[in-house]
């Protein structure tokens, strides 16, 4: 069955909350399933589920069930005060899991914890649904600019003579076991700075005194002249002549470039051969 539209923008005009560069929203479908894992339903329905456009500009918020749609500003009196009932149970529910990850030894888990803070933080009223009588949030894990992630999250759903959340008593509970701060002293001001100051004219001597000496020996010091580099014959660098071979005696050229055919001896005859014997 095809879940309710609830609504769609930008992301230009909002603030992204999230841990380490890693915005929560991008992590909805991992974290709708670790709230599964831990048995955790309710607060997995408040949560609106994401789905970005092609150019990663804009996010379209579908509520994660079935029912009649009705924005929070046309909700009565009632309705919204069970709504808001649901919303703190949710919240209570949810800064436990964050601090029960957190304190876990396994880093995947202290990042889950570290996400859960931003959970149910969303702009304003204009981003609350009630889908079949339950609130559901678009927009989680965005807030304004000027907006503090240490107010009160649903402070814009409250009226104004509205009792403080119930989630403020476990802090108030626990503030005792905390250590008292120690009172703060006023810094008294230190002579370090007055003794630095004072070394300055002294260093100052020092460093002229110094370039005094150093001018004065190179002065007294007569230069160094360095030995002179050794002198090499230009024969030593030119490679020696190849002698030329015989030229031929008919065209006095080398015999190599010779172009005349080499001279054929004449045959014996038979009767020089036979007087030879």
């Amino acid at each position: 069955m095809t879940k309710p539209f609830l609504r769609s923008g930008s992301l230009d005009r909002l603030v992204a909350l999230g841990e380490n560069g890693q915005p929560i929203y991008a992590q909805a479908q991992s974290i709708r399933e670790a709230l599964r894992l831990k048995q955790q339903p309710a607060i997995a329905d408040c949560l609106a589920i994401p789905q970005l456009n092609a150019q990663q500009d804009r996010i379209d918020w579908y509520a994660p069930f079935s029912g009649q749609v009705r924005p929070w500003s046309a909700a009565d009196d009632n309705q919204r005060r069970a709504a808001l009932t649901q919303l703190d149970a949710c919240l209570t529910d949810v800064e436990a899991l964050s601090r029960q990850a957190v304190a876990a030894p396994q880093a995947a888990l202290q990042r889950f914890g570290a996400l859960l803070r931003y959970l149910l933080r969303f702009p304003d009223m204009q981003h609350v649904y009630l889908v079949d009588g339950k609130p559901v949030l678009t927009f989680w894990g965005f807030s304004h600019a000027e907006q503090r992630s240490d107010d009160d999250p649903f402070a814009c759903l409250r009226p104004d003579d509205a009792p403080p959340p119930a989630v403020a008593a476990p802090a108030a509970a626990t503030a005792p076991d905390m250590p008292a701060a120690a009172p703060m002293v006023p810094p008294q001001p230190r002579a370090a700075g007055r003794r630095r100051l004072l070394l300055l004219p002294a260093i100052a001597v020092v460093m002229a005194t110094l370039a005094a000496l150093g001018w004065h020996w190179r002065q007294s010091t007569p230069p160094t002249r360095r030995p002179p580099l050794p002198y090499l014959r230009l024969r030593q660098c030119v490679r020696p002549r190849r002698r030329r071979s015989n030229p031929c005696r008919r065209c006095r050229w080398p015999r190599r470039r010779c172009c005349l055919p080499p001279r054929r001896l004449p045959r014996p005859s038979r009767r020089r051969m036979r007087a030879t014997r």
